[in-house]
């Protein structure tokens, strides 16, 4: 995946993350992931009454900060996390799992609760359950930012487009259609709503390289554009273009 793609990712991740914690910003995406879908069953986890040093080798080993603990019959009991086992007086005692948290999701739980509670504890892995408590592995950020790039054609070139409108300008049918003028189409698309501004910031991936004309026709109807990310080759090639003109202006 290219820096370009990858950056285009992280951005929709934090942006669902930090609005997710905060509360204060409205997240419109037609995605329909669950929790089963982001689960990796080869994460390890330990039996209650494993010792502080069991778990330690395991993180180490797998690179984790976070270690599920289950019963014998594999029911969920908790999620212990290498903060706790350095507060242990003894690393070679058993875990206490009292008064650990135990946070999870269910396998049919949305993506948005995932990332939810991912956000909000600050895990490296959320544990998976089914309805009967058993635990079925874990979801993880990694897996998440894979099938994103899946759904959200990350894989295709083109270029990402911010707009800015007040809610009761916004029209997906306009911007559609400012789009297919040019002989585009929408690869992606996502909205967040800022209370502070009380405006809606629209994030669009178009499967044009070089989007300066899309630009134009939003601008022309009245669209705030706040930025436009397009691969620096063609970036460069517009820019030199313009300086060209400039240039040529002044001769005239």
């Amino acid at each position: 995946m290219s820096v370009f793609l990858r950056g285009y990712l992280l951005l929709f991740y934090n942006l669902c993350k930090r609005n997710l914690c905060k509360s204060t910003v409205l997240i419109e995406i037609y995605i329909q992931m669950f929790a089963k879908e982001l689960m990796d069953c080869h994460i390890p986890f330990l039996y209650e009454g494993s010792s502080g040093k069991e778990a330690i080798v395991l993180m180490e080993k797998f690179k984790l900060h976070h270690l599920p603990v289950v019963e014998k019959d594999k029911k969920y009991k908790c999620l212990i996390s290498d903060k706790e086992l350095s507060a242990m007086e003894n690393i070679n005692d058993r875990i206490q799992v009292n008064d650990i948290r135990c946070p999870f999701v269910y396998e049919n739980s949305s993506w948005t609760e995932v990332l939810d509670i991912t956000a909000q504890f600050k895990l490296s892995i959320l544990p998976v359950i089914a309805e009967n408590n058993i635990y079925q592995g874990s979801a993880t950020l990694e897996l998440f930012i894979q099938k994103l790039a899946e759904v959200m054609g990350t894989g295709e070139e083109g270029s990402i487009i911010i707009l800015e409108t007040k809610p009761e300008d916004y029209s997906l049918s306009a911007i559609s259609a400012i789009i297919e003028a040019n002989k585009a189409k929408i690869l992606s698309m996502f909205t967040t709503y800022e209370k502070e501004t009380r405006r809606n910031e629209i994030y669009l991936k178009i499967n044009r390289q070089d989007a300066s004309a899309i630009i134009q026709g939003f601008e022309r109807q009245n669209y705030t554009v706040r930025t436009c990310f397009m691969p620096h080759a063609v970036s460069d090639t517009i820019l030199q273009n313009r300086i060209d003109e400039f240039f040529h202006y002044l001769n005239i």
